[in-house]
């Protein structure tokens, strides 16, 4: 089986997302994936995983909500939940395109994230 890592990598690629990050909800172990080195992607995950207290925030934030979350902001957006372990992530990219579609794509990822990750 492949590292759960490299499959995470795989998706953001094949969805086109330009990095992701999972972090443990206390905000001490942080894990980035993929390049971000599209400037709007990496402000939003410095934005949300700023310091451990902007993690721990998100992840209270994130609990009972339905999961992902979506945000975006101009061409770019995310989605954002909690792992079954607790532990908080979140993709970033260019937005596939309006909020429909968003939100259609986003049940996807969100189904092949799950089954990557569980």
């Amino acid at each position: 089986m492949k590292d759960k890592i490299v499959e995470f990598g795989e998706l953001l690629q094949r969805r086109g997302f330009n990095c992701g990050v999972i972090a443990a909800p206390s905000g001490q172990h942080l894990t980035r994936v993929g390049p971000c080195d599209d400037d709007g992607c990496s402000a939003a995950a410095q934005r949300d995983f700023f310091d451990a207290q902007t993690i721990i925030a998100l992840a209270k934030y994130l609990e009972g909500k339905i999961q992902p979350q979506i945000s975006g902001q101009g061409d770019y957006w995310s989605l954002a939940g909690l792992l079954p372990s607790g532990e908080v992530i979140s993709l970033y990219g260019r937005s596939p395109g309006d909020v429909r579609l968003q939100h259609e794509v986003s049940k996807q990822v969100w189904t092949e994230l799950s089954q990557i990750l569980s």
